[in-house]
């Protein structure tokens, strides 16, 4: 499934833990990977949901970093089998006033019928609370030496928060000699933002302007296609995606005066 959406995906936010293998293809990408794939693809395959072995870890850092994660199997009654991850974490840094806070879920499902016939589905949650840094504004083609390297021009209760949630499923099955899979997902993310930017790097009165935005994105996802095998080891593939973006802006944009 495309990670926050075919067309606003959310790399930064996309989560590694109880994966089975990441993989990368650089150019076109197939036409399973739908039409938001201009230069290649990134797929990081979780593990399976039958998969058995539990996994619980803790980590720890400066500036009151701290987290843990969870991975297991649930039981579930007949050929369903379904795997559980939950993690949470709070990530500081030095520059002052910076730092975020995320929890995440990811609970699939899945019953195979045989070796060829599967039917899944499953729902992904993030919730990301950021009180972000500043970027270091440029004097002519170099960085200002007169902005430290870890100042922050930020207001005082500044953020960037994005929460979404995902609902995903689909279904494999044989037809003769060919294999036909369906999937889809529909995505729903908030984005909220309050934040500020220096526009002249001097003490005067109005020299950086702040934002407050807010964004509803509604994604939906589906894809189907057919894949087989012709004489001589070719392999065809058949299919067609559709991509829906819709976003929903909220009239928060505005100017503030910060020094």
């Amino acid at each position: 499934m495309p990670w926050g959406g075919a067309f606003n995906p959310s790399l930064t936010s996309l989560d590694l833990r109880d994966i089975e293998r990441i993989e990368v293809l650089r150019g076109p990408a197939p036409v399973m990977y739908g039409a938001a794939s201009f230069v290649g693809v990134i797929q990081v395959v979780h593990k399976d949901a039958a998969a058995k072995d539990k996994i619980l870890d803790f980590h720890a850092g400066t500036y009151g970093s701290a987290g843990a994660s969870f991975s297991s199997p649930l039981s579930l009654a007949g050929n369903w089998a379904s795997r559980l991850t939950v993690d949470g974490e709070r990530e500081g840094f030095s520059d002052p006033r910076t730092s975020y806070r995320r929890g995440h879920g990811l609970w699939r499902a899945a019953r195979k019928s045989t070796s060829s016939n599967r039917v899944w589905f499953g729902t992904d949650l993030n919730w990301l609370d950021q009180d972000p840094a500043s970027p270091r504004p440029r004097a002519g083609t170099r960085l200002s030496p007169l902005v430290p390297v870890d100042a922050n021009q930020n207001m005082g209760g500044a953020f960037l928060n994005g929460h979404r949630g995902t609902l995903m499923a689909g279904l494999d099955r044989s037809i003769g000699g060919a294999e036909w899979s369906l999937s889809a997902s529909v995505s729903h993310d908030r984005q909220d933002a309050f934040r500020g930017f220096l526009t002249q790097i001097q003490e005067v009165p109005d020299n950086a302007h702040g934002f407050r935005e807010r964004t509803h994105l509604t994604d939906v996802y589906i894809d189907s296609h057919i894949s087989g095998r012709l004489p001589r080891s070719v392999r065809f593939i058949i299919g067609g995606i559709t991509c829906t973006a819709l976003a929903r802006p909220e009239a928060l944009t505005s100017t503030t005066r910060l020094h």
